[in-house]
């Protein structure tokens, strides 16, 4: 007996986790595939790791990620900008917050005006980095969620905040 989950976190939602654990020991093979370590995955004798519809888009995007635990968002831009592009930044006010949904995962961003203190920005994690102005972005694809953050960017919005 075998059972095979694709993108679906049915540990998560459940009503009762403790029987469906037990039903789950009681299976001979047990796979989940996904794009994050879900609570199925956990449960799972096998996790293949999946691509997310951003991923599968290979289109260019901001710096960043996901805030760890015990991190507050600011402290993630700096880390992650360390990680990414070998720099350090010091973080000012939030420029712009949204939630977007895509057809794998919702995410929310905030992004934050930052200017780079120490180093010279490497390509660490990416195949490209290319600094554009917000006129130039318009000639370039870029993820979904990002097209607010774009239209605000070439508006000047937030500019005056942290001059």
């Amino acid at each position: 007996k075998g059972l095979f989950f694709y993108n679906s976190n049915m540990a998560a939602g459940y009503a009762n986790p403790d029987y469906l654990a037990e039903s789950f020991s009681n299976l001979d093979l047990m796979v989940a595939i996904d794009v994050q370590m879900s609570e199925t995955c956990m449960l799972a004798d096998y996790v293949l790791p999946d691509t997310s519809y951003l991923e599968r888009l290979e289109l260019p995007e901001f710096v960043g990620g996901k805030v760890e635990p015990g991190e507050s968002k600011e402290q993630a831009l700096v880390r992650e900008c360390r990680e990414e592009l070998g720099v350090t930044v010091a973080v000012g006010p939030v420029f712009l917050e949204l939630t977007h949904a895509y057809p794998d995962l919702t995410v929310h961003l905030t992004l934050f005006h930052a200017r780079i203190v120490e180093g010279r920005p490497q390509k660490l994690e990416h195949n490209d980095l290319r600094f554009l102005t917000p006129e130039e972005s318009a000639n370039y694809a870029f993820c979904p969620a990002d097209s607010a953050i774009l239209q605000a960017l070439r508006e000047g919005s937030g500019r005056e905040a942290w001059a």
